[in-house]
């Protein structure tokens, strides 16, 4: 029988492989979170996920809030539109 040890080009690959650093996608899939649909916070900007979000009919428009704050922030800034 004969036995053949790895060449340097698979120790290099290796040494890639050990190196190779993963995206926050994918530390996310290998958690087996998959991450819903998102929307912006109307009052801050923020990227909140759609079903944690606050959810209000102003002036005939859904809005979406990722607090109670802002949602407070967003209505006083409306009052002083007025």
């Amino acid at each position: 029988m004969i036995f053949s040890l790895p060449t340097a080009e698979c120790n290099e690959e290796e040494e890639l492989l050990e190196e190779d650093s993963i995206t926050p996608a994918e530390a996310a899939f290998l958690e087996g979170y998959e991450r819903g649909e998102t929307v912006q916070c109307a009052n801050c900007g923020e990227e909140i996920e759609k079903d944690s979000a606050i959810k209000k009919k102003i002036r005939g428009k859904i809005r979406y809030f990722c607090s109670e704050e802002c949602l407070e922030d967003f209505l006083e800034s409306l009052e002083e539109e007025d």
